[in-house]
């Protein structure tokens, strides 16, 4: 419990060059649209142009004493976004004299996703996991070592649901590779939930009904965003739920228990809870049927 306090506690100290989530200038500037199609040097003109004295300030509060900063870049879906990547690399030249760092994160990990989170309706993210996998399993050693001196901190450019980053942390943690917190160009770095929101997800999931599916609701709440959470109560959880026939609720049910397999359950266990599930809707399509 001390260790996810802990952590909670680190990644409140995040750092975005906009604090608050209105600045959607950003998301039109021609230098950002550019650099999300892989022009390296837009990304650079993005990230130094946006930049100002108050967040270097900010930046080397972050810094842990006596950890040089390793800044990872979060790999990105279509191989091309450069912003990271250049986010990264200024936030290590920042803090060079505090032995700041950066690692290309699509040069190390693979994601096995194949849509883009922008390419995706609101509405279907939660059922779109991101996936990773690493180039070369000798780069976790070799992160490892580094880190018991290192301060790991991710980069990314936007942050909305904080999907990809919080999933790409849980991604490097269980393979025991420690992450301090979380740097964006805008959006929440606060992604973990509070224990009174992932006890109101199980509490909600027991007065729909959703309950004999399988699912361990703390389990699963730990493993998302808060802005997550508030997602899946709102499209699966609510009264869209309770007004739906019986067989959009058997795919509405089915569609937890994959979210729940996938993002909550070890690669060895995912097989095993998808058998299960697959039996369960059987005996219950049998049953409708």
């Amino acid at each position: 419990m001390a260790n996810n306090l802990h952590d909670q506690h680190r990644l409140k100290k995040g750092l975005t060059i906009f604090d608050k989530k209105n600045r959607d200038e950003v998301l039109v500037n021609p230098l950002f649209i550019a650099a999300k199609k892989g022009d390296s040097q837009a990304a650079v003109q993005l990230v130094e142009s946006l930049w100002n004295e108050d967040k270097s300030q900010e930046l080397r509060q972050l810094i842990l004493p006596e950890k040089s900063p390793i800044f990872f870049s979060v790999p990105s879906t279509s191989r091309l976004n450069q912003v990271p990547i250049a986010y990264a690399r200024f936030l290590a030249q920042q803090t060079q004299d505090l032995g700041g760092t950066f690692l290309v994160g699509d040069e190390y990990i693979a994601p096995l996703h194949t849509s883009m989170m922008k390419s995706v309706k609101n509405g279907n993210r939660l059922m779109s996991p991101r996936l990773y996998e690493p180039y070369n399993e000798m780069f976790f050693e070799r992160l490892r070592e580094h880190a018991q001196f290192s301060q790991i901190i991710l980069v990314e450019d936007i942050l909305t649901t904080g999907s990809s980053v919080n999933t790409f942390r849980r991604f490097l943690q269980h393979n025991d590779i420690p992450v301090d917190c979380i740097v964006g160009i805008k959006g929440d770095t606060d992604l973990s939930p509070t224990q009174k929101e992932i006890d109101k997800l199980e509490k909600q999931a027991r007065k729909v009904g959703v309950v004999d599916i399988g699912v361990n609701w703390q389990k699963l709440g730990r493993e998302l965003t808060k802005n997550e959470i508030s997602a899946l109560s709102f499209q699966y959880l609510g009264s869209r739920y309770q007004k739906a026939s019986d067989k959009t609720q058997l795919l509405m049910r089915r569609q937890l228990y994959y979210l729940y397999a996938l993002r909550a359950c070890l690669r060895y266990e995912t097989a095993h809870k998808v058998e299960k599930l697959n039996h369960l809707i059987e005996r219950r399509e049998r049953i409708h049927d």
